[in-house]
């Protein structure tokens, strides 16, 4: 890859810097290091948008991600394991999509740089995570209000506390979404189903309940997709593809940036 295609733009030296002297001297790239890169790069609003309705719901025409609508969610989560052992995880980035009480979906992005055959394991441990916590939310909402429905005197009081009860309403699930986006420069290989990872002549595979992943692998973006794109995501994927046959190609790296530190730092851990 040539260096002058990193740095088309009249960026601050400072940034040219960094990334030449990691380029030019190979200076070693942590895990950590591609791990914060990625975070921080499409952590962005708009970058995170711009990826999901890309990948996701780029034929939908009733549905798009809007990046005022994105909030930040905890990325780590506790569930109990079959020894009845509390143990957390951590996901990559993780938000929420909506506004004020209206609650649409939870939305996460996971960065992989080699395939992991137990990714759906992982991925719906993920989702279990946020589905228990959803759970335990609303039974405590409810439990409250209930004792509190027992304690206030006046009618008034009773009025109010029914209301809340009345408006919380029966449970009602938030999707959690997951997109994989696989950097190893290689298809994804292995299953991209519960069920995949079951022998095949399992008399009871069929009967395992199925937990779908969806994978996309970044090196056979096309033309097409990178057309959508609208944010600095479409400078990355245009440098990972440059050397593929039937990529986009380097010379769709043009535009604007709008988030230059986030990007070369990108571009410096996995543009290699």
């Amino acid at each position: 890859m040539l260096i002058s295609q990193y740095i088309i733009y009249e960026q601050e030296e400072h940034y040219k810097c960094v990334l030449l002297r990691k380029i030019l001297y190979q200076e070693d790239v942590h895990m950590g290091e591609k791990d914060i890169s990625s975070k921080s790069f499409e952590a962005l609003p708009d970058v995170f948008a711009d990826i999901m309705n890309t990948y996701l719901f780029y034929d939908n025409k009733d549905f798009r991600i809007e990046p005022e609508m994105l909030e930040d969610l905890p990325t780590e989560s506790v569930y109990y394991d079959g020894d009845d052992i509390l143990r957390n995880q951590y996901r990559d980035i993780f938000k929420s999509y909506g506004k004020a009480v209206l609650h649409i979906a939870n939305f996460g992005i996971e960065n992989e740089t080699t395939v992991d055959r137990m990714m759906a394991i992982r991925d719906m441990g993920y989702a279990y995570g946020n589905y228990r916590k959803q759970v335990d939310e609303y039974k405590n909402k409810r439990k409250l209000l209930t004792d509190r429905l027992k304690e206030v005197v006046t009618e008034s009081e009773k009025a109010d506390v029914s209301e809340k009860i009345k408006a919380l309403g029966r449970f009602e699930l938030i999707p959690v979404i997951t997109l994989v986006l696989n950097f190893s420069g290689k298809s994804w290989d292995e299953p991209k189903d519960l069920r995949g990872l079951v022998n095949d002549d399992n008399p009871l595979r069929d009967f395992v309940p199925d937990y779908m992943l969806r994978v996309i692998d970044i090196h056979e973006t096309t033309r097409d997709e990178l057309s959508r794109m609208s944010s600095d995501f479409r400078h990355l994927v245009s440098v990972l593809t440059a050397d593929e046959e039937k990529s986009p190609g380097i010379e769709e790296f043009k535009g604007s940036i709008d988030h230059p530190i986030e990007l070369l730092d990108m571009l410096a851990a996995y543009g290699r």
